[in-house]
């Protein structure tokens, strides 16, 4: 397994990983051995490790979509999702099914990038599609506390690097309890606040 020191700094995506990258090798006797990559270091901040599994590089047709899996853990956070990309390798087209869990939604943003309020444990699940400059969440689904969250969050980045969001948010409940500085510490004595 070749590993290669990695810096990375996105600050349109709000992500900065400094860790190491390991790959499986794709000598000619392994050109059939799935593709693998495991990541270990610091996202945004936290010690964080993920892996990334796909197919064989060795069977990858650029006419048909390549699929793939990821997990990644930080902050007492696990993120996992599967999907495809339509055109290996061009991430600028991408589906992906995901599911988070963890002690505080807030944390995933060490994951994701995302700012997100406070919780308490929490469980996310949705589907993401993106079309080159097109985002769209769909099937977006938080419980925490006694709390549902639905929501679909489309958008788009423009020329000068600026997002356009449109976001529809529904609840059967929601308590401004479960989604606070309160919630996520019970005993602290911070007031309550929404980001």
């Amino acid at each position: 397994f070749p590993y290669t020191t990695l810096f990375r700094s996105d600050d349109r995506r709000h992500l900065l990983f400094d860790g190491t990258l390991t790959t499986q090798a794709t000598h000619a006797d392994d050109a059939g051995a799935p593709l693998r990559i495991e990541g270990k270091g610091h996202l945004n901040g936290r010690n964080a490790t993920f892996t990334i599994e796909g197919y064989p590089l060795a069977n990858v047709d650029r006419s048909k979509p390549y699929p793939f899996s990821i997990d990644a853990h930080s902050s007492g956070t696990h993120l996992a999702g599967h999907g495809s990309v339509a055109h290996p390798f061009d991430l600028r087209y991408l589906e992906v099914t995901f599911k988070a869990s963890g002690p505080d939604l807030k944390d995933l943003y060490y994951l994701a990038g995302v700012l997100l309020p406070n919780t308490g444990p929490y469980q996310l699940s949705g589907n993401l599609a993106r079309q080159y400059t097109k985002f769209k969440l769909s099937d977006l689904v938080v419980t925490t506390g006694e709390s549902d969250m639905h929501a679909t969050v489309a958008s788009e980045i423009n020329d000068q690097g600026h997002s356009h969001v449109d976001v529809d948010l529904r609840s059967q409940r929601l308590r401004i309890a479960d989604i606070s500085v309160r919630a996520a510490a019970p005993a602290s004595s911070k007031p309550l606040l929404l980001p």
